[in-house]
Order: C-alpha cells, then structure tokens, then sequence
C-alpha cells in the first residue's frame, strides 16, 4: 500500500476484545487476585464492561493464549497466572 502524497496513514485502533483483555487484567491486579482464582461468569463481565458475552469470550481466549487464564467449559475462567 503506498502512502498519499501528505504522508498521513490511517490510524490504528486497538480491537475491542483487546481492550477488555486489557481491563480484566487490570481488574485483577487491582482486586489482588491469584493463580487459582475464579473470574466472574461471562455473562456477568458483559454487564459490567457494557460489551457482548462474545466480545468477553474473545478477550478470554486471548488471556487464555498468553497463560493468565485457562478457560473450562461448565467451570468457567480460573486464573493461572497473573504475571502474563
């Protein structure tokens, strides 16, 4: 893709799963959770974050590929690693 003539380049927003992925992170930190913890239900983080249920799947999934979360159907979200 070639640049216009100005040099201006189309900007770059971050995806919203991203920026959920973000907040529940720091959720986390702020609330002193660990490995082993339970994050709320699906349904509920949509709620509190005003975003769909598949927004919040999405973000947990990512979380789930850096090792912060591991995701079990039926037991939810469980923390494995705060550090990620």
């Amino acid at each position: 893709m070639s640049l216009p003539p100005d040099g201006l380049r189309p900007l770059t927003r971050p995806r919203l799963y991203e920026q959920v992925a973000e907040q529940i992170t720091t959720w986390i930190g702020e609330n002193g959770l660990g490995a082993g913890d339970r994050l709320p239900p699906e349904r509920e983080l949509a709620t509190r974050l005003g975003v769909s249920r598949a927004t919040v799947s999405q973000a947990l999934v990512a979380l789930e590929v850096v090792g912060v979360v591991a995701v079990r159907h039926g037991d939810g979200a469980i923390l494995t690693d705060v550090s990620g």
